[in-house]
């Protein structure tokens, strides 16, 4: 607890370049189902299989058998997360004014590998500055009013009674 190491455990070897460039290539080549929305097709049983056949692939070519499903899901959305951070970041740079040397950081080859898979508006957002067309249609018909909150109750909870209303 606190940063702390628990007596009596060990920390994990540090993750080798083959490693990471294998697990993000890998990654990617399952990438419709390992980040896909759950339905017929993809199944979180099926996402860890799929994790777990990574692992043992890692570690066939490691020779240390110690990385676990778990290990290799985790690592890779830290990867993600860490190309995601860096791609932003490098965005902002581009908006900077003024000369001089530039700040942006630099993508490591498992972080150039997650952008392939990256949508460009999870980086830079929407293009036309929001996610929904309520509020954009000329039709009234089209629009939601919230000024009539029973409507809207039975709207979104048509199968469902809330606070006594059916």
């Amino acid at each position: 607890e606190n940063g702390k190491r628990v007596e009596g455990t060990t920390r994990a070897r540090n993750w080798t370049s083959t490693e990471i460039s294998l697990l993000m290539k890998e990654a990617g080549n399952h990438f419709k189902v390992l980040k896909g929305r759950h339905g017929p097709g993809v199944t979180n049983q099926k996402k860890e299989l799929i994790w777990k056949l990574l692992a043992t692939r890692i570690n066939t070519v490691n020779g240390h058998n110690d990385r676990t499903w778990d290990q290799c899901r985790r690592k890779h959305q830290d990867l993600e997360s860490s190309a995601r951070t860096k791609a932003r970041a490098q965005e902002a740079e581009k908006k900077r004014t003024g000369g001089g040397k530039s700040r942006a950081p630099v993508f490591t080859e498992a972080e150039e590998i997650a952008m392939a898979h990256i949508p460009d508006s999870v980086i830079r957002g929407l293009d036309c500055g929001f996610d929904s067309n309520i509020g954009q249609s000329e039709s009234r018909d089209s629009q939601i009013s919230f000024d009539r909150p029973a409507e809207i109750t039975r709207l979104f909870f048509a199968d469902e009674t809330v606070n006594g209303v059916a």
